[in-house]
């Protein structure tokens, strides 16, 4: 029995790792990379500079398009998948997860002993409600 928490292909999920991602990363690293090229005016440069641009913009698509593909959460019978914007796809055991605590809009658990916190801004309360039954079920 596969669940998913929050929406996919909800593109208010993508305003603030695009506003981080593109206004604070690649236009500030293209800029800087153009004013390199065009300085030391070598053919070297403009195709470095173009690699560049063009593998920074690739990676910041890629996980764009991830955020906005991917729910919030997803839980299957054995895996808890989590997919929060400015990170990467996280994947827990179900069976490993202990102490589970429900704090206004954050999840907080222990998995192998370490802790982890997930923002649940964009679930409704009956979600986040359901989400701790979940888990605390599989303990």
């Amino acid at each position: 029995m596969a669940q998913e928490f929050g929406k996919r292909k909800n593109w208010i999920r993508l305003i603030k790792p695009l506003f981080l991602y593109v206004i604070v990363l690649v236009i500030p690293f293209s800029i800087f990379m153009v004013f390199v090229a065009i300085g030391s005016e070598t053919l070297r440069a403009f195709v470095f500079t173009l690699a560049g641009i063009t593998v920074v913009a690739f990676l910041t698509i890629r996980h764009l398009h991830s955020v906005y593909a991917f729910p919030l959460i997803m839980i299957d019978d054995s895996f808890v998948a989590v997919m929060e914007p400015m990170f990467n796809r996280k994947v827990y055991e179900r069976q490993r997860i202990t102490h589970v605590y429900l704090f206004r809009h954050v999840l907080l658990f222990m998995h192998n002993g370490w802790p982890v916190m997930v923002s649940l801004w964009e679930l409704s309360l009956n979600e986040r409600e359901l989400l701790q039954e979940l888990l605390k079920d599989g303990l």
